[in-house]
């Protein structure tokens, strides 16, 4: 699995395919950190392509939120299903962080109110 960053000026997604775990953590902190640090006003983190999440998976999204933050940038969730969004349900992470069916509803409500 590797970390995918598509960028369409003050946009910018974060896509992962398969297991969530501390081993691609390792693997895509660097990328995200740097990621995080393009002039994009919005990210989001797109988990459709995320099977199963475990415990250092969920600690990734919540550093990514909270350095997106720190930076003042927005950041939402987006597609997560199954696993993924138990476990986010589960820590009552969807109430912290917002979170979508998909990238087109992020981006039509961010839109909407004019934060991107």
């Amino acid at each position: 699995m590797s970390l995918e960053i598509q960028s369409d000026g003050q946009i910018q997604t974060f896509l992962l395919h398969g297991e969530l775990d501390a081993m691609i953590v390792q693997q895509c902190r660097e990328s995200a950190e740097l990621a995080l640090a393009d002039e994009a006003r919005l990210h989001i983190f797109d988990g459709r392509g995320i099977s199963v999440i475990d415990s250092s998976g969920i600690g990734f999204v919540v550093y990514l939120y909270k350095k997106a933050k720190a930076r003042g940038k927005q950041f939402a969730l987006a597609g997560f299903a199954g696993q993924p969004l138990d476990m986010m349900r589960f820590l009552k992470l969807d109430q912290a962080i917002p979170c979508y069916q998909d990238q087109d509803d992020v981006r039509e409500e961010y839109e909407r109110r004019g934060q991107v």
